[in-house]
């Protein structure tokens, strides 16, 4: 993980805690562009040769010779992208918000994504992001309908 200093520099350090060092499995599709990625990764450290920076760390988010970015250029970055094609403004971090709504609105149970957002217990899980979705408590609504005493399709 990288951390930065008082003195603003970046330093390399282990996650606050265990648990915090996880694995998340990701979806075929994405495990194929980011081995797409890596390849070009490897081919722009090998062109810089002396001029590389990183070492053998393999830093996803470089600045071409292989020092990780600065810890707020993600969020500029994004900030250009969102405005560039004049969408919503939304903090980086809010697409943490989205994935998980997508995601109990695909019907994934709370502690699968419990798991998957690191968080440590289920509660902070269903306190921040179980805000049910209208798709979903529709849902929900008609898997009762089976119940009606009058019989199915009762109306």
């Amino acid at each position: 993980m990288l951390s930065r200093t008082k003195e603003f520099l970046r330093i390399t350090k282990k996650p606050k805690t265990e648990e915090s060092e996880r694995i998340v499995v990701m979806p075929d599709w994405y495990m194929r562009k980011l081995k797409d990625y890596y390849n070009e990764w490897k081919k722009v450290q090998q062109q810089c040769g002396d001029q590389w920076t990183a070492g053998n760390r393999q830093y996803v988010f470089h600045n071409g010779t292989g020092k990780p970015y600065y810890h707020t250029t993600p969020t500029a970055t994004w900030h250009t992208f969102i405005k560039r094609h004049g969408l919503k403004h939304i903090r980086l971090h809010d697409l943490c918000h989205t994935a998980a709504t997508l995601l109990i609105d695909a019907g994934v149970g709370l502690k699968a994504i419990q798991e998957r957002l690191g968080h440590t217990k289920y509660q902070t899980t269903a306190d921040l992001y179980a805000h049910v979705t209208k798709k979903v408590s529709r849902e929900a609504a008609e898997k009762l309908d089976k119940f009606d005493p009058r019989g199915p399709g009762a109306e």
